[in-house]
């Protein structure tokens, strides 16, 4: 849902002419630039893939409900553009070191998650890590069970 607010704000907020070195305010100029620009990414990383992977159930060799996951990945990328928005923000160099060091935080539980989903990734394909202590197989089990 922020997501969607935050692309409806970025309708209305300027930018500065990457030739002039100007504050565009005009809204048909912010809309247009936008339009050509960003839009799309913001867009896609709207969607929402856990419902619609979670609709399909395919056969195949090629799983389509993990391809769509990697929509969820454009989050991180519209996040990370967060250090430019510090940049050109009209505040105090406290509050710009705040927020630095929140995204830094972000950042920082963002690696450590996508390391532990490598790990899982890996144990999951070769099916060996600890053994469960209950002797059923704990790779046929529900994922919450899993987790």
């Amino acid at each position: 849902m922020f997501f969607i607010i935050d692309i409806v704000l970025t309708f209305r907020t300027s930018f500065f002419s990457s030739v002039t070195g100007d504050e565009i305010i005009d809204p048909n100029l912010i809309a247009k630039n936008y339009i050509m620009g960003k839009l799309w990414i913001d867009i896609l990383s709207c969607f929402p893939s856990d419902i619609f992977s979670s609709l399909l159930e395919d056969d195949t060799d090629l799983n389509y409900s993990s391809l769509i996951g990697l929509f969820g990945l454009l989050k991180v990328y519209r996040i990370s553009r967060l250090n430019r928005i510090v940049a050109f923000m009209r505040a105090k160099n406290d509050v710009k070191s705040v927020l630095r060091i929140g995204q830094l935080i972000f950042f920082l539980i963002m690696y450590v998650h996508l390391v532990s989903c490598g790990w899982w990734i890996i144990v999951k394909y070769d099916e060996n890590w600890i053994p469960p202590s209950d002797p059923t197989d704990i790779f046929s089990k529900p994922s919450d069970y899993q987790y």
